[in-house]
């Protein structure tokens, strides 16, 4: 296997819950994401005879770097392997709570573990995926899963596919550091539980939007007033309900098929 081509989707919180902080400076959450495929990376990777990770960004209009820090390279790293060049072209927005750099490392490592023969399992490669960035483990199996701790704890479930999707980016960015922190001088706010918004995931009932939660919402939009405004969009064009996705400041939207 000398090239592989695939497609890393973007990702959009159901469910957000920041329960507390860590010893280690982390936050313990509790979430349910979901796949979606609205925006994707695509991501060509092949092999050749050196012993160098090269990563090459299309265009690089978000001026990704694309060594030490890069999250990919953090993850061929990871995993021991070399002599490898990704082609990177890139469509998920960055600092837009959709996990695109997450989902970017996650499918070149499942690549890597296939094309370097590395005999990883499914929950090997997300134990390792951990150790690359929060979000990552939650891509190794895609889909739909609940993610407890810092997002290492995976629970696949199954997705809702009864609504269709739209997603608002506004034009600012938010750092997800910078919105923990901010966090962490609010009051924490009153939420459905896990166990009652899986009751209705699970289901995909009517009722589900009334239970979608993100503890982040508030002191983002402060942030980014955007926000609001593209919620209030979304609703005025017809989606049922609209949230922000993660740290933000992607907004996505609900619609009936």
């Amino acid at each position: 296997m000398e090239s592989v081509t695939v497609k890393a989707p973007a990702k959009i919180n159901w469910y957000l819950n920041v329960l507390s902080k860590r010893s280690d400076g982390y936050h313990n959450i509790e979430t349910v994401m979901q796949t979606v495929d609205i925006y994707y990376d695509t991501l060509t990777i092949k092999r050749n005879t050196g012993k160098d990770i090269r990563i090459n960004i299309d265009n690089n209009v978000f001026g990704i770097d694309t060594a030490e820090n890069n999250i990919i390279y953090k993850a061929a790293k990871n995993l021991g392997v070399y002599g490898v060049e990704i082609d990177l072209k890139k469509n998920i927005p960055v600092e837009a709570g959709l996990g695109g750099g997450s989902s970017d490392a996650a499918s070149a490592m499942n690549v890597f573990n296939d094309m370097f023969e590395l005999g990883l399992s499914k929950k090997e490669l997300a134990a390792r995926a951990a150790e690359v960035g929060a979000d990552v483990p939650f891509f190794i199996y895609g889909g739909a899963c609940i993610a407890r701790g810092i997002g290492e704890q995976i629970e696949p479930v199954q997705p809702v596919t009864r609504y269709g999707f739209r997603i608002i980016k506004p034009c600012k960015g938010l750092s997800t550091g910078l919105i923990y922190s901010l966090m962490d001088k609010e009051e924490p706010q009153v939420c459905p539980s896990l166990d009652t918004f899986l009751r209705h995931f699970n289901n995909a009932d009517d009722e589900l939007a009334k239970y979608m939660f993100n503890a982040m919402d508030k002191v983002s939009a402060e942030l980014c007033p955007e926000i609001g405004e593209a919620k209030k969009k979304l609703i005025d064009e017809g989606c049922i309900a609209a949230m922000m996705s993660g740290s933000g400041s992607a907004v996505f939207g609900l619609m009936k098929k």
